[in-house]
């Protein structure tokens, strides 16, 4: 289920939290200066950014990948203690890392991300053996784009998912009319982690308001956690390799 927990991620430094924030922001500049169409190719996949309403041209990230080799203060935070601790207790399991994500709901342009599973994406065979721990750090609301989690999804298994009409990588789950009618907010205060296992149906509307919505999300795997077989043989290669291998 989706759970907050004010401050126990950065141990309710505010300090820490707004270094954070600032780095966020300090790599989404670096990113759009490396590009003509101001986004770095070679790191963004075709759906990561939105585009302003007023210029085309304009590219505005809307994921980060891999912040852990941007910057020293997300390494900190992925190896909080505090943060493991809580990803090992829901998990059930000891966990490792995976990965890690900022996510980037700019103000009055912020595009929606359609519900779906992460374990679609990840390939785990027990869906439940992941976990996401998605840090705000900036207020989430509804007026701004919180997540939005169906409750008790996660307990009824994965379902199918049907390709975004015109986002490539996203993808879009089926959801019945019981998942439906169980999606509720999950607004957050910055510095509160939102969490919720492989099989959770989760996703969050757009940005239409004049305040941003900046997440750092960290992936966690339960040690000895297995593939599915038609997962990429380089599924853990791409995010959970020696950088994090192991460490707190």
């Amino acid at each position: 289920a989706a759970r907050g927990i004010i401050g126990r991620a950065l141990g309710g430094d505010a300090a820490a939290l707004s270094a954070v924030k600032a780095s966020a922001g300090a790599t989404e500049i670096k990113m759009r200066s490396m590009h003509p169409d101001g986004v770095g190719a070679a790191l963004f996949a075709a759906d990561d950014f939105d585009v302003a309403p007023d210029d085309v041209t304009n590219l505005i990230p809307r994921k980060i990948n891999r912040p852990y080799d941007k910057d020293a203060r997300y390494r900190e935070t992925v190896h909080n203690p505090q943060l493991h601790a809580l990803a090992s207790e829901l998990v059930g399991k000891p966990v490792q890392i995976y990965g890690e994500q900022v996510f980037v709901k700019g103000a009055g342009i912020g595009s929606e991300k359609p519900h779906h599973q992460d374990n679609f994406y990840f390939k785990l065979k027990d869906p439940l053996d992941v976990i996401t721990c998605w840090i705000a750090l900036d207020d989430a609301s509804l007026a701004n784009g919180c997540m939005k989690m169906s409750s008790g999804s996660h307990l009824r298994g994965m379902v199918p998912h049907d390709n975004h009409p015109t986002k490539e990588t996203h993808l879009v789950a089926r959801m019945d009319g019981e998942s439906l009618a169980a999606v509720e907010p999950a607004p957050v205060r910055a510095g509160g982690v939102v969490c919720w296992a492989g099989s959770m149906l989760h996703g969050s509307a757009e940005n239409a308001s004049e305040l941003g919505r900046c997440a750092f999300a960290v992936h966690f795997t339960a040690v000895g956690a297995e593939l599915l077989p038609d997962a990429p043989p380089t599924a853990f290669d791409k995010y959970h390799d020696t950088r994090v291998r192991g460490k707190l």
